[in-house]
């Protein structure tokens, strides 16, 4: 049987027990089976089952019921599974609802099970959302060929020493593939002061606290205590005291906080002062006039003069200015289509897309550059003209970041750019149009790091990309996009956190030397907006110090093969 207690009754067969087909997109008739069997029970009673034939079937038994003010539930029971291999797996998911009728959804918690031949227990707590009135526990075969049997499964309000037992347990969790590492680990020495503490999510948990105290006394006056943080990645606004520290962090419950192991860590002397800058003083610092990254306006007349007289910047600036010349009037890029839906088709297109795309979006920020190094308006009004043609495409369509991200890329990558260097030349509608299109369009970048989440798990190459396009669209969109200052405050702790993701303090790249090379590239520049626009210094962190080094040591100038990553048959 089936049992849950909350006011759920006894089901006497599983006709008291709503069976449901579900796919991911809420879709019904996957083609997964619901199954009863009067004595598949781990003591000769009923269980339930589903059993799905391939990969792309899943399914589940559900109930709705009334949460009756619960805080928190605890869930038991048994499962047993035929066939399912490592891919496929049970699952209890519970959906948290605001009415017990129809599905007016909240959020969900999943809890994975690994495949089990013989009847196995689990246990779990789970913290309700204050918004929550129902709850739906769906028992799953997701995705596994095979058959998946429940038995026993209780829900019910959790207990005091249920919460507390369990709360704990969650916290310290080994970190799953892809996922971040705890930081600073035990025993670490800081190459920075302050040190970025980054720890793992806990399903249900939204809101923690982090405690930092010298010599580790967390009872003593010089403890730090942050609460209600959002994120599980905190940088101080201030130095530390060299020396001996401890570090912990956790969350509140209704029977007070619960909080991790202690791990120690070290900061030397010498260790680079990085405090995470506040983002009041962050946005006061970027100015509200154009252009503001790379260039600063109050800059142009002498940078134009140098380049007019000065041999050195002349011979700079020559191949921008040549190569500016050879764009002006060239036919303007079409939009693409959408890719194909998968399969070597898609694969082709999307090169053949980026290949060709890459070019005409490069002249445009070429022709811009060339006006800020000049004040030429011919280059000015041809970066104009390829700008304003990119403002007619649709940003939720064939170039929006989840259908082809390069496409994207490149878009939010050299359009703020050109909108800043030409903004003099743009008309007050031009520019709204600008702002509302790649406002849209970075926003996408936002919900995408959000989703993943780069907080703790970071590890795709594409998005580790867009964080230099978004933190510079944020400084070039500052005080005229609302949104900007809040990409920026999120993107903070994991810029001056965890980030860059491929590169440790050692300056090595996870990727390989080549990919290492074009992503520093592109990190290079943003942070030098980051450090004009908005004095921000990220090439103070030890990574951009000891970059070079490795490249040297990986690459010496005798050595015939590059040694790993992409490109390396080069």
């Amino acid at each position: 049987s089936w049992v849950t207690v909350m006011p759920y009754q006894k089901p006497r067969d599983a006709g008291l027990v709503r069976a449901i087909i579900d796919s991911s997109g809420g879709d019904f008739g996957t083609g997964g089976r619901p199954l009863y069997s009067a004595e598949g029970g781990r003591d000769g009673t009923g269980a339930a089952g589903i059993v799905c034939e391939t990969t792309e079937q899943r399914g589940a038994w559900r109930q709705n019921a009334d949460l009756g003010g619960a805080g928190y539930v605890y869930a038991s029971g048994r499962y047993r599974t035929e066939g399912i291999e490592a891919d496929g797996k049970a699952m209890l998911r519970l959906t948290w609802l605001r009415g017990l009728e129809g599905w007016q959804f909240i959020s969900d918690v999943r809890l994975e099970l690994p495949p089990s031949e013989d009847w196995r227990e689990f246990e779990a707590v789970f913290r309700v959302p204050e918004e929550a009135v129902a709850v739906a526990p769906e028992l799953f075969n997701f995705f596994g060929v095979g058959t998946v049997w429940w038995d026993e499964i209780h829900l019910r309000p959790a207990s005091k020493e249920e919460i507390m037992q369990m709360a704990g347990q969650t916290l310290d969790r080994e970190p799953r593939e892809g996922e971040v590492n705890y930081a600073p680990a035990d025993g670490e020495t800081s190459a920075t002061n302050p040190p970025a503490f980054v720890w793992l999510p806990v399903q249900g948990v939204d809101r923690w606290i982090v405690q930092f105290a010298p010599d580790g006394d967390f009872e003593g006056h010089g403890v730090v205590t942050i609460e209600d943080w959002p994120l599980t990645v905190y940088t101080p606004h201030e130095t530390l005291r060299p020396g001996e520290w401890a570090w912990r962090y956790g969350f509140a419950t209704d029977f007070g906080p619960v909080f991790s192991r202690v791990r120690r860590f070290t900061i030397p002397e010498d260790a680079v002062e990085f405090p995470l800058p506040r983002i009041d003083d962050v946005m006061a610092r970027i100015p509200d006039v154009h252009p503001r990254a790379y260039f600063h306006r109050d800059d142009l007349e002498e940078l134009r003069r140098k380049v007019q007289e000065d041999p050195v910047y002349a011979e700079m600036a020559r191949p921008i200015i040549q190569s500016a010349e050879s764009k002006i009037g060239e036919e303007l890029y079409p939009e693409p289509d959408y890719l194909p839906e998968g399969g070597i088709e898609r694969s082709r297109a999307y090169a053949a897309c980026f290949r060709s795309m890459r070019p005409f979006t490069a002249g445009m920020e070429i022709c811009a550059k060339a006006y800020i190094l000049t004040g030429d308006e011919r280059f000015g009004q041809e970066a104009r003209r390829r700008l304003m043609h990119y403002m007619t495409w649709d940003p939720e369509g064939p170039t929006s970041v989840s259908n082809n991200d390069e496409a994207a890329m490149d878009i939010v990558m050299r359009c703020p750019r050109t909108y800043d260097w030409i903004w003099d030349l743009l008309t007050e509608q031009e520019r709204e149009t600008c702002r509302r299109v790649l406002a849209q369009r970075l926003q996408q970048v936002n919900d995408l790091h959000r989703r993943m989440p780069s907080t703790s798990r970071p590890y795709s190459s594409h998005p580790g990309r867009m964080i230099g396009f978004i933190i510079e669209g944020s400084i070039i969109f500052a005080h005229e996009v609302p949104e900007a200052r809040e990409w920026l405050d999120w993107l903070r702790p994991v810029l001056c956190g965890i980030w860059p993701i491929w590169a440790g303090d050692d300056g090595a790249w996870a990727e390989g030397p080549s990919y290492g090379l074009a992503y520093v590239g592109i990190m290079a520049m943003f942070a030098s907006a980051l450090r004009a626009g908005a004095h921000i210094k990220l090439f103070r962190r030890p990574c951009w110090r000891n970059h070079a080094l490795w490249r040297k040591y990986c690459c010496p100038p005798y050595a015939q093969w590059i040694g790993f990553g992409d490109h390396t048959e080069r």
